[in-house]
């Protein structure tokens, strides 16, 4: 299982029998850390990055439709003269 970071870097989840390895690695592949956690808590540390790469995903897609928006309403302005 492999996630990717917002600066290009990676965690990555290696499970070896009740035991996962998480190896974080930088944007040029360096590693910068090896952490080993039971499988429990390896499992709710990735529930938790799943769901906060989903909420960064969704604050994008509003980001970007209010983007759109507001450049639509500037060149509706625009066209009424009122901006």
């Amino acid at each position: 299982m492999r996630y990717h970071t917002h600066d290009g870097g990676t965690v990555e989840a290696e499970r070896r029998g009740y035991l996962v390895d998480l190896h974080v690695r930088d944007a040029a592949g360096r590693t910068i850390a090896t952490v080993e956690m039971g499988t429990e808590e390896a499992s709710a540390l990735l529930r938790d990055l799943d769901a906060m790469a989903l909420e960064a995903h969704a604050r994008e897609w509003q980001y970007d439709i209010g983007y759109r928006d507001g450049v639509r309403d500037t060149k509706e302005a625009r066209r009424r003269g009122t901006a």
